[in-house]
C-alpha cells in the first residue's frame, strides 16, 4: 500500500512537472492559435493552426492563469477557467520592434473580461503607436504617405462588371475562383471584389463588355486622420477627442469610473482638461478587406493585448473549411485525423 501510495505521487509529480514545464513555454516561447474567421484570406483561411511567435515582441506578462484548453468558464457550468493575478500590464524586454505588414496575433478589444481568456484574432499590423492613418477611396495612408506595400498584398478591391449574357457561376469557376460572397449581382451588372490581376485577366475575356474600379465611400470604409495613441502622448480633451480617443480611454486605459458626456471627460467623477495615455496601441486591417471586422469598426488594439507574431502555418485547412477556435480548441488532432487539413498549406512560413 505504501509502495504504491509512492508510486502514486511521482506521477502526480512527473504530470505536474510537465504542466509546468509546457505552460511556461506556452507563456514564454510558442503557442498555437486558431484562424476563425475569412478576414485573412488568401494568406490564411478559416481554422488554419498558426503557430504564435511570442518572444519576438516581448513576452506580454499574463494577468492571469486558466486551466489549458478552456476559455471564460468550465464547460457545463459558469465556474470560471482562470484566477486572476496581480499584475501590470506590461511586456517584456522585445528582441525585435514589430514591421509593418507582418500578421500579429491578438486578443479581441471588443470582448469583456480578463483578456487572456478573450478570442484570438488575427490581421495584419498597419500603423503603430504614434503613427497617423487615413485611409480613403480603399486606400491606406500612413504619416501622410500612400503606403504601397499594404496595397500591394493581393488585396481585394471593388470592381463593376458587365458581361453581355448573365455569367454568375462563370466567375466561380478556375482560374478565377472567386469566391460567392465576393459576387454581388446589381443592376446592369456585378460586383465583384478581386484583385487588380484577376481583373485584368477578366478585361480579356469576350463575355466581359467592361470592367471598372468602384470606389465609394461606403464600401472602402473612409476614415479620416487619427494619430495611433503612443505612452505617454498627451491630447487635450475636446468634442473632437472625446469622439475619437473617449472609448480608448473608457475600455483600455485600467479606469474603473470614466464618464463621457457633451464632449467632456469625467475620470471618477473629476473632469479632465488634458490626457496622458497610459499604454501603446496598435492598428490592423485584414487582407480581405470587405470582409474584416478590424481597427475601421472597432478601433486600435493596445499591446497588452498582443499576444504575438504569426510565424508560420502549422496545419492548413483545406478551403471551405468551417468553425475556427470554437470547434476544437485543444482536440485539433479530431479534425486532422478526420482530414479538415490538408499537407499542401501547412509548414508554411505567414508572409
Amino acid at each position: 500500500m505504501l509502495s504504491l501510495s509512492k508510486e502514486f505521487k511521482k506521477e502526480i509529480k512527473d504530470i505536474l512537472i510537465i504542466f509546468l514545464c509546457w505552460s511556461a513555454f506556452n507563456i514564454l516561447c510558442y503557442q498555437v492559435s486558431f484562424v476563425p474567421s475569412e478576414s485573412m484570406r488568401p494568406t490564411l483561411l478559416v481554422s488554419d493552426i498558426v503557430v504564435v511567435n511570442k518572444w519576438i515582441w516581448g513576452v506580454r506578462v499574463p494577468t492571469e492563469i486558466s486551466l489549458p484548453f478552456f476559455r471564460k468558464t468550465i464547460p457545463g457550468t459558469s465556474i470560471p477557467c482562470y484566477i486572476k493575478l496581480p499584475f501590470p500590464h506590461m511586456r517584456l524586454p522585445k528582441f525585435a520592434s514589430m514591421k509593418k505588414g507582418e500578421v500579429v496575433i491578438f486578443y479581441t478589444p471588443t470582448e469583456k473580461g480578463a483578456i487572456g481568456q478573450r478570442q484570438p484574432f488575427v490581421k495584419r499590423y498597419i500603423a503603430g503607436p504614434g503613427d497617423k492613418v487615413k485611409i480613403t477611396k480603399g486606400r491606406i495612408w500612413v504619416n501622410g504617405k500612400r503606403e504601397a506595400k499594404f496595397n500591394s498584398l493581393g488585396r481585394k478591391m471593388c470592381y463593376f462588371v458587365t458581361t453581355k449574357e448573365r455569367v454568375y457561376r462563370f466567375f466561380e469557376r478556375a482560374p478565377y475562383n472567386i469566391v460567392p460572397e465576393d459576387i454581388k449581382v446589381v443592376e446592369g451588372g456585378y460586383i465583384l471584389f478581386i484583385t487588380a490581376e484577376t481583373a485584368a485577366k477578366l478585361q480579356k475575356l469576350s463575355i466581359v463588355t467592361s470592367i471598372k474600379e468602384k470606389r465609394d465611400q461606403k464600401i472602402f470604409c473612409e476614415m479620416a486622420g487619427i494619430v495611433i495613441p503612443k505612452k505617454g502622448m498627451k491630447i487635450v480633451i475636446n468634442a473632437k477627442t472625446c469622439k475619437q480617443y473617449g472609448y480608448i480611454i473608457r475600455d483600455h486605459e485600467g479606469h474603473s469610473d470614466v464618464l463621457i458626456k457633451g464632449g467632456k471627460l469625467f475620470i471618477n467623477g473629476k473632469k479632465v482638461i488634458e490626457y496622458t495615455f497610459r499604454f501603446d496601441y496598435i492598428f490592423v486591417i485584414g487582407d480581405n478587406f470587405f470582409h474584416s471586422w478590424d481597427s475601421r469598426f472597432w478601433g486600435v488594439v493596445p499591446m497588452h493585448h498582443v499576444m504575438g507574431k504569426g510565424s508560420f502555418i502549422l496545419l492548413g485547412a483545406k478551403d471551405g473549411i468551417k468553425g475556427g477556435e470554437e470547434w476544437w480548441r485543444g482536440v485539433w488532432i479530431i479534425p486532422l485525423l478526420r482530414g479538415f487539413f490538408t499537407w499542401k498549406r501547412s509548414f508554411r512560413r505567414v508572409k
